[in-house]
Formats: structure tokens, sequence, C-alpha cells
């Protein structure tokens, strides 16, 4: 009876080793590099191309729901790609998210709420560029960052 024991423990590796080296196979950056791209290129072009059948899926599925399964849709999906594309590196705009709407909710519709905006959103995103310099292009964080803040400023 031990030895039928031990063969199934003995199957059960062999089976999590051949499942790992399966997904050892699978990885992005072996991928990238096969296509001779960056994996941070890669994790982008993939999040683009994500958004098609998710916004298949919103139309088909959600489109007349009501207001609040939309609003948690588009939430999780939004921070599930950020945290594909940018790992842990998400909460940076998540941190100017939320400021940005407490300046807007506590400042309302003023000239100084647009200061604000600009001087915070726009010395963030400098910051960010000095402390993330390296010498090539890199995706990180400030990309969608700075899409934000030209947004705000136009």
């Amino acid at each position: 009876m031990a030895s039928a024991a031990e063969g199934d423990v003995g199957t059960v590796a062999e089976l999590a080793k051949v499942l790992r080296f399966g997904f050892e196979e699978l990885s992005l950056n072996k991928l990238a590099t096969s296509l001779g791209a960056s994996e941070q290129a890669l994790r982008l072009i993939i999040s683009i191309f994500m958004g098609y059948p998710l916004a298949v899926f919103y139309r088909r599925y959600l489109f007349f729901k009501d207001t609040y399964l939309i609003h948690l849709f588009h939430t999780f999906t939004g921070l599930s790609i950020a945290y594909f594309n940018f790992g842990n590196q998400l909460y940076h705009s998540l941190l100017c998210i939320v400021l940005q709407f407490l300046i807007l909710r506590l400042m309302g519709r003023t000239v100084t709420a647009v200061l604000t905006t600009y001087c915070f959103q726009m010395a963030y995103l400098l910051a960010g560029y000095y402390y993330t310099a390296t010498g090539n292009y890199d995706i990180k964080w400030t990309m969608p960052h700075c899409v934000l803040t030209l947004k705000l400023i136009g």
C-alpha cells in the first residue's frame, strides 16, 4: 500500500514538472525576444488588442444593464490591464487620479482648480521622467500619465 502512495506522489511530481516546463515556454519575455521586441512593448500591444474582445463583451452583455455594473466592469478591466502593463507601478496612476478627483471635488470649477491641476500633474510627470530616465525608450507608468496630463491641460 505504501508503494502505491509513493507512486502517486511520483506521478504528481512528474506532472508538476511537465506543467512548469510548459509555462516556462509561454513566457512573455521569450516570446518578445523571438519577435525582436521588448517585453514592455509586447505587453502594451497585447493590452491594446485585449480591448476589442472586452468591447464586444460589454456591447453584447452589459450595454443596457445598470450603471453600477458598467462602472464595475470598466473599473475592474481597466485596473487589470494597467496592472498587466505596469505591475506595482500602477500606484502612480491611482495616486494621481485620486488626487485629481479630490481637487475637482473640493475646489470645483474654478481657476484655482485648473492651476492646481496643471502644476501638480505636470510636476509629477516631470519628476517621473527625471527618476525613471534611462538611455533608451522604456514603456513605463509615465506614458499613461503623460496622456492624462495632456488631456487635463487640453
